[in-house]
């Protein structure tokens, strides 16, 4: 067979395992165009030699240039233009790959950092009961918040949490930094129902969040529930049982209650699934 001989396009298609939509749109850009075309049936006829061709394209696809871009570069009529062009391609999706690279392992280790966290929350509560009161012993923690005084909306949670986090992703801040799950401090003195709650994320470093409130838990005992329910029902747990409890209330007559929201409706619509950790300390805050 010389190297003049024409194939069929459904040789072509059998071939370079393209489709027959494909080759008849690389005959649109003026990729690729039939060495030959029946005008009686139309049926399309290509040179050996145009493989070469067909392959090259598909090879620069890969690299995920486009084909409007392939045509331009084909168009070129001298050899500098040619390479110029190509070259041209190539530097700007190497940059394109680069900051995809990037962004990819960005999003990979946000990835890996969640994986983390939640395996601590896991091993954190291994073996807690549900409304069981225990001792813990605590580390230090530091908490940026936002602070909020009166009868409050559920909407307050929810803003405070998303301007938080808007904040971290306007300034290229590290969002590993965050080392908890949504939190909120309570405070109620002698069973006002007026609160002042501090609502916010315990993180790793304060850098970058000046306009912020930030305060750092002692490390100590801390007297700890942990409630599975809605958030009415542990609104009752707070005020009506543990803010009211005659042991806690002989530490102080003011009570503060952290509240670690592991399980919310940030992860899930069944509200009696929800899983809040309620965190008492004598220390005022």
């Amino acid at each position: 067979m010389s190297s003049d001989t024409l194939l069929s396009i459904g040789e072509v298609v059998k071939t370079c395992k393209v489709s027959h939509k494909t080759l008849r749109y690389y005959d649109q850009l003026g990729l690729l165009k039939p060495a030959l075309v029946n005008q009686n049936n139309n049926y399309r006829f290509y040179k050996k030699s145009q493989i070469t061709r067909l392959t090259t394209i598909k090879q620069l696809q890969e690299l995920g240039l486009s084909l409007e871009d392939i045509s331009t570069f084909y168009h070129q009529n001298t050899p500098e233009n040619i390479f110029d062009s190509l070259n041209h391609l190539l530097v700007t999706q190497e940059t394109s790959i680069k900051n995809e690279i990037a962004l990819l392992s960005e999003k990979l280790r946000k990835i890996q950092t969640i994986k983390s966290h939640f395996a601590e929350i896991t091993e954190n509560l291994s073996g807690n009961e549900t409304e069981a009161l225990i001792l813990k012993e605590l580390p230090s923690r530091t908490i940026i918040y936002k602070e909020y005084n009166g009868i409050y909306p559920a909407s307050v949670f929810r803003d405070t949490y998303k301007t938080i986090l808007d904040h971290l992703q306007e300034q290229g801040m590290d969002f590993s930094n965050i080392c908890s799950p949504p939190l909120a401090f309570r405070t109620n003195s002698q069973n006002s129902q007026p609160v002042n709650l501090k609502i916010g994320y315990a993180i790793k470093s304060p850098l970058g969040f000046e306009d912020f409130q930030i305060l750092t838990l002692p490390a100590g005992h801390y007297a700890c529930v942990l409630h599975k329910g809605n958030y009415d029902s542990l609104q009752k747990l707070v005020f009506n049982e543990l803010f009211s409890d005659p042991f806690i209330n002989t530490v102080t007559n003011q009570i503060t209650a952290l509240e670690i929201y592991y399980i919310s409706e940030a992860t899930t619509d069944i509200s009696d699934l929800f899983l809040t950790e309620i965190q008492i300390f004598a220390n005022n805050v």
